[in-house]
C-alpha cells in the first residue's frame, strides 16, 4: 500500500461551515478503504485566475490504499461527489503513486451530477 491525499477546505465558497461534508468524507473514505487520517487547521494557498493571492483553512485526508487504476477511480469518484457537494470548484488529491490532479468540479445545481462529473474532461493531470 502507498499513502494518498485529498485536500478538501473547512468552508465553502461562501464561507458556510462543511462539518458535515467533511464528516460524510471521511465515512466515504473507511468505507472504500478501511481507514483515513484527517488533519485540520491547515492552510492552503493558491494564486486565483485574477493573479491575487487567496488563502483559506484547508483539512487533509491520508488514506493508505493500493496503487491500482481501480483504487484511483474510487477516490476521484469520492473527490468528485463530495467536491459538488462542498460546492468546490476544484480538488486536490495526490494519489498513491505520487500523480497530483486538480479535479474540476463541475458547476450544476442538480444533486444526480455522477455521469458528468466522471467525465475524464474534467480532470487536469499534472
Amino acid at each position: 500500500m502507498k499513502e494518498a491525499k485529498i485536500i478538501l477546505p473547512q468552508n465553502d465558497n461562501d464561507g458556510n461551515d462543511l462539518s458535515a461534508v467533511h464528516q460524510k468524507f471521511g465515512t466515504a473514505l473507511v468505507e472504500k478503504f478501511g481507514g483515513a487520517t484527517v488533519t485540520f487547521g491547515l492552510l492552503g494557498l493558491w494564486r486565483d485566475p485574477e493573479g491575487k493571492t487567496v488563502s483559506e483553512p484547508v483539512a487533509e485526508y491520508l488514506v493508505a490504499m493500493n496503487d491500482d487504476a481501480q483504487s484511483r477511480e474510487h477516490l476521484r469518484e469520492i473527490a468528485l461527489r463530495l467536491g459538488h457537494e462542498a460546492k468546490q470548484k476544484a480538488i486536490y488529491i495526490r494519489h498513491a503513486n505520487g500523480d497530483v490532479n486538480f479535479i474540476n468540479i463541475p458547476a450544476n445545481d442538480n444533486a444526480d451530477v455522477a455521469a458528468e462529473l466522471l467525465d475524464d474532461n474534467r480532470v487536469t493531470y499534472m
